[in-house]
């Protein structure tokens, strides 16, 4: 079964390094006091795929080494468990099978490329930015001794571009709402590690002018993304400003910074419940669409938001195909991209249907009722990491649901798809009589 399917694997893998981090965050000596096993595992499960839900303060219930681990699987989660099996396989100068170049090249969308080549230049993009990230960020922090500023500055240089969103801060970044330099580069390193590695790679050799041209795909991605953004942007500063204590341009970064938290890093300056309700909206709208294909982050992708709106558009200007910037799009991409659309929101409603079960009789939690339960399981699902501050109130039955929606975040539903779905369709090559139906 595992030969013929190895994304299956490629689940498993991922259940199994969160049950190890989460024994490793139960040890003693990662942990201050005493914690649960399920809040231990919740966490683990949270790093590791670069959610930032969290049921414990980072910086006060874990201890350096908790820290540390926590940071460890934060990075695992940023460049994917297949980058570290493909690395260990070429070391041990084994031969990768097909199943492992599918799957790497599923996850960094460079196709069935060579997977070294691909390895060196996710490792090179991932730690060069993250490094640069480091030390802006440390330049940016005052009135902490260097030990800590350092660990700080790594930390959260690390989680910005896995787009994790932890924090060691208890109350994330709303004491750097006024930081604009630190801020900034967290929008940054989230931006650069949102649009996919192979996207980033090319926009890079574009800019010091080694690329004549850039793929359709990145053209798609940075399109979508900036509009998201803009329109984001917009939204929340009208939404904030009525209560806005600070000076305009305070309030612009802050709008800016939370037009691209939600894709998918959960960094907050601003109090979340406290929001505007159309800002809160928004965001949620925004964790829905979340990244972009083959990054650190989850949602639907903004790849995948281009080619419907794509197909949309053409059906609508007369053209039976999809297309953008002068190019066709294959029918099987906007096809797989309705599927993931469809099978994205079936597993979202389903969760936070569950929710709505498991916590009928919870007091703990408060808010706006079923849109705190459907922002929280949204958060999950796209990796987020934003919260009405729902999660740390979940029972244990909660909390579960929101680890199986952090995983299928992860790992992709499109994973999912291709493991339990795809691979046992058959071709089939006769059709049904046509008949047709009422639509609208």
């Amino acid at each position: 079964m595992f030969r013929k399917n190895p994304w299956i694997i490629f689940i498993l893998s991922y259940l199994l390094v969160s049950i190890i981090g989460g024994f490793l965050l139960f040890l003693p000596f990662s942990h201050h006091g005493k914690i649960s096993f399920i809040d231990a595992l919740f966490t683990a499960t949270s790093a590791l795929s670069d959610t930032g839900l969290t049921v414990l303060d980072t910086g006060k219930d874990f201890t350096r080494a908790g820290q540390i681990i926590i940071l460890s699987l934060l990075q695992i989660g940023g460049l994917g468990i297949m980058t570290f099996v493909v690395a260990t396989t070429i070391f041990l100068r084994r031969r990768l099978g097909i199943g492992i170049k599918e799957i790497l090249g599923e996850e960094y969308g460079g196709g069935l490329g060579n997977p070294k080549e691909i390895l060196i230049a996710v490792c090179l993009w991932t730690f060069s930015l993250e490094f640069i990230g480091f030390l802006i960020l440390l330049l940016s922090l005052k009135g902490e001794n260097i030990d800590s500023k350092i660990f700080v500055s790594l930390f959260h240089s690390i989680s910005a571009f896995c787009n994790a969103g932890f924090s060691t801060f208890s109350n994330n970044l709303e004491g750097f709402r006024n930081n604009y330099l630190f801020l900034l580069c967290i929008a940054f390193l989230i931006f650069c590690g949102s649009i996919g590695f192979t996207n980033g790679i090319q926009i890079f050799k574009k800019l010091i002018k080694k690329e004549r041209r850039l793929t359709l795909n990145a053209k798609l991605v940075l399109a979508v993304s900036a509009i998201l953004i803009l329109i984001g942007t917009i939204i929340i500063f009208t939404g904030e400003i009525g209560k806005w204590e600070g000076g305009i341009f305070s309030l612009f970064v802050n709008s800016l910074f939370h037009a691209i938290t939600p894709r998918t890093a959960g960094f907050n300056s601003l109090k979340i419940p406290e929001m505007h309700r159309v800002s809160s909206f928004f965001i949620w709208i925004l964790m829905i669409i979340g990244a972009s294909s083959g990054s650190c982050g989850g949602g639907i992708k903004t790849n995948t938001i281009g080619a419907i709106f794509s197909y949309i558009k053409g059906r609508m200007s007369g053209f039976k195909n999809a297309s953008a910037f002068g190019r066709t799009i294959n029918e099987e991409t906007v096809e797989k991209a309705i599927s993931v659309f469809a099978f994205y929101l079936t597993v979202l409603l389903t969760g936070t249907i569950l929710l709505l079960f498991t916590e009928a009789e919870n007091q703990n939690i408060t808010g706006e009722g079923i849109f705190s339960l459907l922002f929280e399981a949204t958060s999950a699902l796209g990796t987020v990491g934003l919260s009405f501050g729902v999660t740390p109130h979940l029972s244990i039955a909660g909390k579960i649901v929101i680890m199986f929606l952090m995983l299928a975040g992860k790992i992709g539903l499109y994973s999912f798809i291709f493991a339990f779905l795809m691979r046992k369709r058959e071709e089939r090559f006769y059709t049904f009589p046509e008949e047709d139906i009422m639509v609208g």
